[in-house]
């Protein structure tokens, strides 16, 4: 068994000036200062925004999964998806978040034309006998089988 002791803290600080003079640090505190601002922008247009959402049975989708932004409880962001369910299709461009068992996904519903059924990055074309509706909270839409769309 080895009885190593860790090292000094100015051991380490040598360490580090003699691997990286500055930039190396500087870029990653950057990343991270840019990754944090493009979570909470995804936040808070997918989770805190006003949204449409959609059911996922019988599902299936297409999707780079290099471009997967995971978004803690809420989910998983996907930039650009393409989703086909019992609805219809769903084409997107502009991120949508898949909840973490894959029931729900959710569009931003802030500049959405019901007539067009388009929104900020995506497009959906549905199938006869579905409508959007409005949601609980304030705002928010969903998609449901039957009925009459909100006015």
């Amino acid at each position: 068994m080895l009885h190593l002791s860790p090292p000094a803290f100015e051991s380490l600080a040598k360490r580090h000036c003699f691997y990286d003079d500055g930039t190396l640090r500087t870029f990653e505190l950057q990343r991270a200062r840019e990754s944090k601002a493009r979570l909470a922008a995804l936040k808070a247009k997918l989770v805190d925004g006003v949204v449409l959402t959609l059911p996922l049975s019988h599902a299936s989708y297409q999707f780079n999964p290099q471009t997967l932004q995971p978004l803690g409880q809420a989910g998983t962001v996907y930039p650009m998806l393409w989703l086909s369910a019992d609805w219809g299709v769903l084409e997107v461009q502009g991120g949508a978040l898949l909840d973490q068992k894959r029931q729900v996904a959710v569009v931003s519903a802030a500049s959405i034309d019901l007539t067009m059924l388009t929104g900020e990055g995506w497009r959906l074309t549905l199938k006869p006998g579905w409508v959007v509706r409005r949601n609980a909270r304030h705002g928010d839409l969903v998609l449901k089988e039957g009925g009459k769309a909100p006015r």
